[in-house]
């Protein structure tokens, strides 16, 4: 019915993969290993935190005012593979996420993992992702309060 009901990310070069049922919490897990709960965690202040953000995703106006906002953070950067990028938001070792496509592919399962593991993933319009979508851009951040400020900052975008 257009919802996310589960998600798994594998990553075959280490045989592991984070999954998550809706409701039920995300998790990380490999063979002969317990699952492991995730958790985002706490967002730092802005000056110190981890983004990940594809510019190449946006068009070259938005592109050249999204980089004049990157010296105001610790480190950016992009992986250019969504399951990798929502791997790193869902076990907390990136802070948020920028991303100016909404293809169903790249971001059904990671959202709701990283839902699941705590996070908030809306558009800067302020509406909740849904795989339906089709166009938009797609911020993920630990917190509501780190989410609102860096829809603040994009809001442009």
């Amino acid at each position: 019915d257009g919802e996310t009901v589960f998600g798994l990310l594998y990553d075959p070069s280490h045989d592991d993969w984070i999954m998550a049922h809706r409701g039920q919490g995300a998790w990380f897990a490999a063979p002969g290993h317990a699952p492991k709960k995730l958790s985002v965690g706490d967002a730092p202040e802005r000056a110190d935190m981890f983004g990940l953000i594809g510019l190449y995703l946006f068009d070259k106006p938005t592109q050249a005012k999204i980089a004049q906002t990157l010296p105001g953070f610790h480190r950016i950067a992009t992986l250019r593979c969504s399951c990798h990028e929502y791997r790193l938001l869902a076990a907390g070792r990136a802070d948020f996420c920028l991303n100016g496509m909404l293809n169903a592919w790249d971001h059904a399962a990671g959202v709701l993992i990283f839902r699941e593991a705590g996070g908030i993933a809306r558009l800067l319009t302020g509406e909740e992702y849904l795989p339906t979508m089709r166009e938009g851009h797609l911020l993920t951040a630990k917190t509501e309060d780190s989410w609102a400020q860096l829809a603040e900052l994009y809001s442009f975008a």
